[in-house]
């Protein structure tokens, strides 16, 4: 799996595009769990996350964002098969908002 930076407006995330119609869950997950302190951020096609002053994200378009947090999982050593435990997933259509700091969402 090839990743690249990028350019550094999100530093807490590791965002990925084109999200659920082409199927990258399994992708986002595993990048998650080898940098737990970093949420996962799924845009699917003809959405976006608008990052307000405030720090809030908000969701805008015909899809949904997906959001993986590990940041309190219980996840495998790095010498084990990768496994996770209390991973919390947030899919947020247009209108919902999601506080990063806090891990809170809010749906329309």
């Amino acid at each position: 799996m090839i990743t690249a930076d990028g350019f550094g407006f999100m530093t807490e995330a590791i965002v990925d595009q084109h999200f659920v119609r082409r199927k990258r869950h399994n992708r986002l997950i595993s990048l998650v769990l080898e940098s737990p302190q970093r949420l996962g951020v799924g845009i699917d096609e003809s959405t976006a996350l608008v990052i307000g002053p405030d720090g809030i994200w908000r969701v805008l378009g015909a899809s949904v964002v997906v959001i993986y947090d590990a940041r309190s999982a219980a996840i495998t050593a790095a010498s084990s098969r990768l496994g996770a435990s209390g991973i919390t997933m947030h899919v947020l259509p247009s209108g919902s908002s999601f506080a990063p700091r806090r891990g809170a969402a809010k749906l329309p």
